[in-house]
Parts: C-alpha cells; sequence; structure tokens
C-alpha cells in the first residue's frame, strides 16, 4: 500500500501541530467522554486520552507525534469504535490481514509488532498473542529504540 485512506487519514493531517491548533482541537472534539491528560517532564510528554473513544494522542514539544487506536478494549480504553473503516484495504485486522494490504513491514518484530512507513509518515500495528491487531498507531516519524 502506497497511501493510506479511511478514518484515519484527518489524524495523519494533523500530526506535527500543536495542540492549541484548530485542527487538533477539532479532531479531539469529535472524541467521546471527557478526556484525560498526563504530562511528564524531561523529555516532555503530553497525554490526552479518550478513554470512551478508543483513542489517544501524544504531544511532544514539536506537536502531535502520536495517535493510538485501541482496536481491542485495553489499559482502561474501550474498544475503537471505527475499526472497519479506520484504514481502508484492511479486511481483517491481523497481521497477515495487515501484510496482505500494506506487504511487508518496513520493522518488526516477531509476533509483538509491524511498523509502515508510508505517506511520510508512520503506522504501527500491535499485535496479541492470537495475531490481532489491539492497536494502531499513527505517528508524525520513525522512533527507534
Amino acid at each position: 500500500m502506497t497511501t493510506i485512506i479511511g478514518d484515519c487519514v484527518p489524524y495523519l493531517a494533523v500530526l506535527g501541530l500543536a495542540e492549541d491548533v484548530a485542527a487538533v482541537q477539532a479532531i479531539m472534539e469529535q472524541q467521546q467522554g471527557k478526556a484525560k491528560t498526563q504530562t511528564f517532564k524531561g523529555p516532555f510528554a503530553h497525554y490526552v486520552s479518550y478513554y470512551k473513544s478508543g483513542v489517544g494522542f501524544v504531544f511532544d514539544e514539536q506537536g502531535l507525534t502520536q495517535v493510538s487506536f485501541y482496536l481491542i478494549a485495553q489499559g482502561g480504553f474501550d474498544a475503537y469504535p471505527g475499526r472497519a473503516t479506520l484504514i481502508s484495504g484492511i479486511e481483517e485486522y491481523t497481521r497477515d490481514g495487515v501484510r496482505a494490504a500494506f506487504g511487508e513491514p518496513t520493522a518488526s518484530r516477531s509476533d509483538d509488532w509491524d511498523l509502515y512507513e508510508v505517506d511520510d509518515r508512520v503506522v504501527h500495528f500491535e499485535y496479541d498473542e492470537e495475531g490481532v491487531v489491539w492497536t494502531v498507531n499513527v505517528m508524525r516519524e520513525r522512533v527507534d529504540g
């Protein structure tokens, strides 16, 4: 897959923007429930979590760095309700389904995750022990380590 289509596209468009930018605020206002926030220093990271929507935002000093979609309820997050339309072309949210849509990953670790660089962005799929996607993270850039 050389381009990403689906409900995650507006989220991709705001990666890198500051939290107070209108486009970022508009996306956050679409989420269900009240946001819970946490801020850490050294290095700076600001988390905005919408547990009822199954969506989490991570900001660093340069702006929005990551959006996580919890496809399976996990860590207090409800399951993201838009799973079927999140990324067009993925017919089944399993490792095999992701690889059928995206091909071989840019990076991977055993059965845990696959990472793809698409459209100057990064899409990171995390799998449970049965190979089912439990989170999809769209990121501004690849972070090694």
